[in-house]
Order: C-alpha cells, then sequence, then structure tokens
C-alpha cells in the first residue's frame, strides 16, 4: 500500500491510494508497526497508539485544536477559508466543542437525516421545476442567466442545465 514519502520516513497523508480507503486496516498495522509516533511530510506528527491519542486530546494546554497560526499564511487571515477553519466545530477546543457537539448530536443521528430525505427531495424537485420553467420562457441565455440571480443555487444548475444539454448560445 502506498502511503506516499514512505521511502523518505515519512508519510504523507495526502498521497494515500485508493486501497487504503477501501480497508485502512493493513496501513494502519503497518503504521503501528513501525512505532508510537511517526513523523509526516507536512511537519506534522502521526500518533499510533490510543493512548497517546487520548493524552493528547485531553492536554488543552499543550495541544489545541485552534489552527489560527497555522491558517493564517495558507489562506490570509480574513478571507472566508480562514473564517471556517478557524471558528468551526471540528477545530475548537472543550469546553465549547463538547458543548456544541452535545446540543447538536441528536440533529446528525442516521434516524434525524433520515427525516430530511423527504422534505429534501420535494425542495429540489420545486426548485428544478422552477428552473425549467424560467429556462423555457428565457429567450437568451443572458436572459436565462438573469432571472437565476435571485438564488446562487439557481444559477449554477441553470448554467449547468445549459451545459448539460449543450443548447447554442442564444436559444435559451
Amino acid at each position: 500500500m502506498d502511503e506516499g514519502g514512505r521511502g523518505s520516513g515519512q508519510i504523507d497523508l495526502a498521497r494515500l491510494d485508493d486501497a487504503f480507503y477501501q480497508n485502512p486496516y493493513p496501513q494502519y498495522a503497518d503504521w503501528q508497526s513501525r512505532g508510537p509516533v511517526l513523523p509526516l511530510a507536512d511537519g506534522g506528527w502521526l500518533l499510533t497508539r490510543h493512548a497517546d491519542l487520548s493524552a493528547v486530546y485531553r492536554n488543552r494546554t499543550a495541544f489545541s485544536a485552534d489552527k489560527k497560526a497555522a491558517f493564517g499564511p495558507k489562506f490570509g487571515i480574513g478571507t472566508p477559508l480562514y473564517a471556517h477553519h478557524t471558528t468551526s466545530l471540528v477545530f475548537s477546543d472543550p469546553p465549547y466543542h463538547t458543548r456544541v457537539r452535545r446540543q447538536i448530536v441528536g440533529a446528525l443521528s442516521p434516524g434525524a437525516i433520515r427525516s430530511l430525505v423527504p422534505g429534501l427531495i420535494a425542495l429540489v424537485d420545486g426548485l428544478c421545476e422552477r428552473i425549467g420553467r424560467d429556462v423555457l420562457r428565457a429567450s437568451t441565455l443572458h436572459e436565462s442567466e438573469r432571472c437565476a440571480k435571485r438564488d446562487p443555487a439557481e444559477q449554477s444548475f441553470e448554467i449547468s442545465v445549459h451545459h448539460v444539454f449543450s443548447f447554442p448560445s442564444g436559444t435559451l
């Protein structure tokens, strides 16, 4: 299994092969056999023992999920990606992370997600019908795009319809 950078002794998690995603356990066993702490190609460290991971997650003084220092240079301070990656629940430390996770975990259960499916299908069907009517009424691509600007999702969908069906320019 190629994990990227194996010859260098560093693990490149961005270059894992497809077999890893089908069954990661052989790779996990290989990493564990090589030691409890392994270097990553991006300069980080891969911990292979549960006890070590647990100790890191519980020690908020020495280890933090705060990504401001790492993501500032990468995304640019003040950009939407920086804001997302520095305020996302995934990158939050306890007690905030724990409190918010406890409040939303029920909404993310498989049953709760399944209950959203009928409404989502109805929403998408209605949007498709509405866009279809607008596309048929529009006399030019320019007019079609203007109609879709009410909602970015509509605009994206409508332009996609134009490309999928390869309507000649100016015929919509």
